[in-house]
């Protein structure tokens, strides 16, 4: 193969790549957390060891299976960056296998909360909130299960 095919066929397959690539939620929050406008926040396994400390025993059982949190703020000053966020979260959800567990709207209000079991007992959990005027993303990684997640709703609420 000459150095031109295998030139165009690199440059017709760069979209591709980078498409594949956002496809994955570790890929976006990297992506924009490196932009200026927004503010993140990653708390690792330590941390939470840490705030686990300090939890009533219920709390414990849930901070001692979660590896990570981050979360992704966007306020409403950059509405572009906002519209390319949910179309990457929106791409992720779609390609991930990710179970909507939650949707509310409610005045221009959203939740959405979703779920994905991986691979070895691992589990994503993603929150998305927007309003008029801020965006969050908050990804949580670890061994929840679905039940897990329902037994802790019921008795965190009383329900």
């Amino acid at each position: 193969m000459n150095k031109t095919k295998l030139f165009l066929i690199v440059l017709f397959a760069i979209p591709f790549i980078m498409t594949a690539k956002g496809q994955d939620l570790d890929a976006v929050f990297k992506k924009y957390s490196k932009s200026g406008d927004v503010e993140t926040v990653s708390i690792n396994k330590m941390m939470l060891s840490l705030a686990g400390m300090f939890a009533e025993k219920e709390d414990k059982n849930v901070i001692s299976k979660i590896d990570g949190i981050k979360v992704i703020t966007l306020n409403s000053a950059e509405k572009t960056v906002g519209k390319d966020l949910m179309n990457d979260i929106k791409k992720v959800v779609d390609k991930g296998n990710y179970e909507s567990l939650v949707e509310v709207r409610d005045k221009g209000e959203r939740v959405n909360i979703y779920y994905s079991q991986k691979e070895k007992g691992k589990a994503d959990l993603l929150i998305v909130t927007s309003e008029s005027d801020e965006l969050n993303v908050v990804w949580i990684t670890g061994k929840l299960t679905k039940e897990e997640l329902e037994e802790y709703r019921k008795l965190s609420t009383g329900n």
